[in-house]
C-alpha cells in the first residue's frame, strides 16, 4: 500500500513540475491579436544605468505570424514595451548580416 502511494506521489510531483516548467518557456501571447505564433526575430543585451548602478538589460524582438506585428519583449521586466521609432529597421537590419 505504501509503495502505491509513493508512486502515486511521484507522479502527481512530476505532473506538476512540468506544468510549471511549461508556464515559463511558454512563449507570450501577441498583443495585438492574442495569437501565440510569434517568431524570434533577435535579441539584444546590454548594460543600463538605474539610479546610477549598472544593471543588465535583454529584450527579444518578435513578429507575429498572423496579424505582423513587430513586438518588443523586456526579459527583465517580464513584458511587452514600445518600440522606438526608427528601432525595428535596426533590429532587422542586424538580424540579415547575421550568417
Amino acid at each position: 500500500m505504501v509503495y502505491i502511494l509513493t508512486i502515486a506521489l511521484l507522479l502527481v510531483w512530476v505532473v506538476l513540475i512540468a506544468m510549471m516548467v511549461r508556464a515559463v518557456l511558454k512563449t507570450p501571447s501577441c498583443p495585438e491579436c492574442g495569437s501565440d505564433r510569434i517568431e524570434s526575430v533577435d535579441m539584444r543585451t546590454s548594460t543600463i544605468k538605474i539610479d546610477g548602478q549598472k544593471v543588465p538589460a535583454a529584450w527579444m524582438y518578435r513578429r507575429c505570424h498572423d496579424c505582423s506585428a513587430r513586438l518588443k519583449w523586456d526579459i527583465g521586466q517580464d513584458g511587452w514595451v514600445e518600440l522606438e521609432p526608427g528601432e525595428w529597421d535596426e533590429v532587422v537590419r542586424s538580424a540579415e548580416e547575421v550568417p
